[in-house]
């Protein structure tokens, strides 16, 4: 229950509102989003630390032939 509460509330803190400039949003359904950057290819950050654990410590749990989110 407190534990619970704390984690709504940082839930509620972190929603990020996006400006919706020339109606970008919602994507099209056969879009593209590019994620780069040093952690782009590192699920263990992708997903958060929550998940690290959950997933098995293992990033070798995706083939690499594999597309993943």
């Amino acid at each position: 229950p407190e534990f619970s509460q704390v984690s709504l509330q940082a839930a509620r803190e972190s929603i990020t509102l996006l400006k919706n400039d020339n109606d970008f949003l919602p994507l099209g359904k056969n879009s593209k989003v590019l994620v780069t950057g040093p952690n782009a290819n590192l699920h263990t950050v992708l997903n958060g630390g929550w998940t690290y654990t959950w997933q098995g410590n293992e990033e070798s749990l995706y083939p690499k032939d594999k597309k993943t989110i």
